[in-house]
Formats: structure tokens, C-alpha cells, sequence
């Protein structure tokens, strides 16, 4: 699966808002989306090799809670946000606010899906500490191997995803947002 590790600041800066969403969808929410599910088989193969082990459960249930949480959230962006952006710019690109295409003041949600964020942030914390405190047996070493790496790859996508949304998309499109209000007052 490939992740985005060498994307360029410059180019995405560059880029249109619907550019930039497509980006986000395609590469970080795809990779999110796969990645998740393979942790969860590494984990899952950890439960399978180590029967009654109640720290493996946890371990579980507390991928599940991220997984479930960063699932909604991208939900959230796809089905609600990310259109409001894209009608944000075809308004800014016919200089008209109209209320069909401007169905929320941008910054709010904006700042909502930012708290998500550091939420998910906080749990994947949890989640890596946990997996940390964990001491396999040598029979199931390779497996835990196999989970810290997929974590790593998660963790440094998830890092660089939010990275692209909270420092590049968004306050381009509050800046779209701003100006397109200014024009139309």
C-alpha cells in the first residue's frame, strides 16, 4: 500500500481545493482504510497465538475504539466537509456565495474536525504504549514484529495526513471562504 511520505508541501499549496481533497482521499484515507485492517489481522493473529491473554484483548478493543473513531471521522470528511469545500470553490470561482453552495461557515467545522483530530492523536498514543508494554512470547515475535512495523507506517501516514488537511486544505479553504464573503458583502 503506498503511503504519502515524500508528498510536496509546495505542489499541494499549489494545488486547487478539489485537488487537494482528491489527494487526501485517495492517498492518506485509502492508506488509512487498509492499514487499519491489516493491524487489526496482526492483531487478531496475536489473540489466535496467545488464547486468554487479557492484554491482547485490550489491545484489541482499543484498535477497534481508533479504528471505529477514525472511520467516523472520515466519514465525516468525505460525506459533509470535503463537498462544502468543493461548493466553496465553484462559489469562488463564479464570485457568488449562495446558500446552496455555502451550507456551513467552513471555519467551525474546520476547527470540530481539528479536536477529532488531536483525539485520535491521544488514542493512538494509548494504543502504541500499549503495544509497546506488551512482551511476546518467542513463538509469536515474528507477528508482533509484523503489528509494530504496520503501526509505524500507520502512525507516520496518520501524522503526515493530518498534517496536509490542518496546515495546507483547511486554512486554504478558509482563506477561499473569507475572501469569497468579502467580495459578496
Amino acid at each position: 500500500m503506498k503511503t504519502a511520505n515524500v508528498e510536496n508541501d509546495h505542489l499541494l499549496m499549489s494545488a486547487s481545493l478539489s485537488e487537494i481533497i482528491a489527494h487526501v482521499v485517495d492517498v492518506h484515507h485509502a492508506f488509512v482504510r487498509d492499514q487499519t485492517q491489516s493491524i487489526d489481522q496482526h492483531i487478531r493473529e496475536l489473540m489466535n497465538s496467545n488464547v486468554g491473554n487479557t492484554r491482547i484483548a485490550e489491545l484489541h478493543q482499543l484498535n477497534q475504539t481508533l479504528a471505529s473513531e477514525i472511520a467516523v471521522h472520515i466519514r465525516k470528511e468525505e460525506d459533509v466537509l470535503f463537498p462544502a469545500i468543493i461548493s466553496l470553490e465553484k462559489a469562488s470561482e463564479l464570485k457568488a456565495a449562495n446558500a446552496n453552495l455555502l451550507p456551513f461557515k467552513m471555519s467551525s467545522r474546520i476547527r470540530l474536525l481539528m479536536l477529532e483530530d488531536e483525539g485520535t492523536k491521544y488514542l493512538l498514543s494509548h494504543f502504541i504504549k500499549g503495544v509497546a508494554a506488551f512482551h511476546p512470547s518467542p513463538h509469536t515475535e515474528p507477528a508482533y514484529k509484523k503489528l509494530l512495523a504496520a503501526i509505524e507506517i500507520f502512525e507516520s501516514d496518520l501524522k503526515r495526513h493530518i498534517h496536509v488537511e490542518n496546515s495546507i486544505l483547511f486554512p486554504k479553504a478558509i482563506r477561499v471562504e473569507e475572501q469569497l464573503l468579502k467580495t459578496t458583502n
